[in-house]
């Protein structure tokens, strides 16, 4: 994942509790606490930079592309959720 600065994942902190469901296509951001906690337990993420799939054709592509690429890595342990500050 590239971040901006400003919005790098957190190297410390309160542990978040849960994490998000493994092998869902999110049509929504997944909050970053979620998704670390999956890298975490040896999770892989896959995120492109848009509110949702549906803002734009390019969005829609975006995520196509991703889902594609986690059907070929054949792991269940994949999430992937748009993220606009890409």
């Amino acid at each position: 994942m590239i971040f901006t600065i400003g919005e790098a994942l957190p190297a410390s902190g309160n542990h978040w509790g849960a994490w998000a469901a493994w092998s869902t296509v999110y049509s929504k951001p997944v909050k970053r606490g979620f998704f670390l906690h999956n890298l975490e337990h040896g999770g892989l993420v896959l995120s492109y930079g848009c509110n949702s799939a549906g803002d734009s054709e390019a969005c829609r592509d975006a995520e196509e592309k991703l889902v594609a690429l986690a059907n070929d890595f054949g792991q269940a342990r994949v999430l992937i959720t748009p993220d606009p500050t890409q």
